[in-house]
């Protein structure tokens, strides 16, 4: 394993390419090189497109709740605020 990370180190270093079956990510192609004691490989993740969704979605959450109001959630609030003296932020403090 040293000899071989050692040789796709230093193929990259020389060319910008481990060997010659390298095959460069793009958007139509999410491949990774698989790193054991067979031949160098490429492969995609079988849950790729899973997770993908997964992140897609909490991206979707991210932006529905960006511009919530915090008057809406009292406990919120007061989490806050408790975390503020408890950190001794005051309303003039820089974060």
């Amino acid at each position: 394993m040293t000899k071989k990370l050692v040789s796709l180190w230093t193929s990259f270093a020389s060319s910008s390419k481990p060997t010659d079956h390298w095959v460069p990510v793009s958007s139509d192609n999410v491949q990774y090189a698989v790193l054991d004691l067979d031949s160098l490989r490429m492969a995609r993740a079988y849950d790729y497109g899973e997770r993908m969704t997964f992140a897609r979605s909490m991206l979707d959450l991210v932006d529905a709740y960006r511009h919530f109001d915090p008057g809406e959630h009292p406990a919120l609030l007061q989490r806050m605020k408790e975390k503020e003296e408890e950190m001794g932020w005051t309303e003039h403090d820089e974060l």
